[in-house]
């Protein structure tokens, strides 16, 4: 949808200001800010020129029809690269919030990475490239039908954490990986109130439980029991991928054409 040029909308200004004795301008009502937060469209393009640009890159990661595979190319960007920011990209404190794009930035094809909704569902980051990294819907992910890499590196918990990983997914973990039923700070705070109330520093006593209970949502027991299949340097993703990319090439002929998927409650 192009910037200032074009609207979405079921009423103009007029029917609008009768029934609801309002006065709103076409882009206040269906302008680019309104439909990217709610979902109605994924991308913003500054005109025409940029809106047609953006559909050809979409296109790009496309095949041409449900017959054939996505198209390949001869990678100009080192598949074994490795990107040394990625050691310090997480930090150490759980707290604090850490740069996704840039890391995703890091891994995939050098500019390659076409983003989608980025102003609509903020929590997560949609787009294509050719070392995919996408997210969808639970039941979704249990109807599909493509094979699937996930990269744990922070936070993921509950039934959510669901959503990342595809039937047989490749799954890989980085250090500052955590798993668990819950985030620790929510569980703490609901499994032992109270503990933390009747504790002369409830403070002190919440920050206790809180440090006992992460250290066992550390991935490194879920990779001695095979719940991820590789735990690895940040450092390393990049070639991960590309060599599993590599490893599921003989699944893909037999993925083409129309697929079909059970009702969904």
């Amino acid at each position: 949808m192009t910037e200032k040029t074009a609207q979405v909308l079921i009423a103009g200004p007029a029917v609008v200001a009768r029934a609801l004795n309002e006065q709103k301008t076409k882009e206040e009502l269906g302008g680019a800010k309104v439909h990217t937060r709610n979902g109605v469209v994924d991308n913003i393009a500054t005109d025409e020129t940029d809106a047609l640009d953006q559909i050809r890159r979409f296109l790009d990661y496309l095949p041409l029809n449900v017959w054939e595979s996505p198209p390949r190319r001869a990678a100009t960007d080192d598949p074994e690269r490795r990107n040394e920011a990625l050691l310090s990209l997480i930090p150490r404190d759980r707290r604090k919030i850490f740069d996704a794009r840039r890391l995703i930035a890091a891994i995939v094809d050098d500019g390659d990475f076409f983003e989608m909704g980025r102003f609509y569902g903020r929590g997560q980051i949609i787009g294509l490239a050719h070392d995919p990294l996408r997210h969808a819907a639970v039941l979704a992910v249990a109807d599909c039908v493509v094979p699937w890499a996930s990269v744990i590196v922070r936070k993921s918990f509950g039934v959510a954490q669901g959503a990342h990983y595809g039937p047989d997914a490749y799954i890989l973990a980085w250090p500052s990986a955590e798993m668990g039923a819950l985030p620790v700070e929510g569980g703490v705070t609901v499994a032992f109130a109270r503990d933390i109330a009747a504790s002369p520093d409830p403070d002190a006593r919440r920050r206790e439980l809180e440090e006992q209970l992460a250290a066992g949502q550390s991935p490194v027991a879920r990779a001695e029991s095979f719940s991820i299949h590789e735990l690895i340097d940040p450092r390393e993703t990049r070639a991960r991928l590309c060599a599993w990319i590599e490893w599921i090439q003989p699944l893909l002929p037999d993925l083409r054409g129309p697929v079909s998927f059970p009702m969904r409650p």
